[in-house]
């Protein structure tokens, strides 16, 4: 997923539909360079064309990253993770 200014991450897991499911970011050394408190009443919740689930989605502002590739990992308090790779180009 390319990335320049404004980043919409899409998810269809249930790691972040549940409660304290925090989102971090770290660039490829492993540095934490975003976090943000995933509040399942804030994020776009929109169902699937099949019907079955709903499609998450959140907008990152991007556009201060230095370009590389970053890791998205959701995880919450049942300690359930998923990780998304995102690459940020300028």
């Amino acid at each position: 997923v390319p990335a320049t200014n404004l980043l919409t991450l899409e998810w269809t897991s249930r790691v972040a539909d549940a409660q304290n499911t925090v989102l971090i970011a770290t660039d490829i050394l492993g540095k934490e360079v975003y976090t943000q408190k995933i509040d399942p009443l804030s994020i776009w919740n929109i169902p699937t064309p099949s019907g079955k689930g709903n499609v998450n989605k959140i907008d990152i502002n991007v556009v201060e990253w230095a370009s590389g590739l970053y890791l998205f990992h959701f995880v919450n308090d049942k300690g359930v993770s998923a990780t998304q790779k995102v690459l940020v180009t300028k």
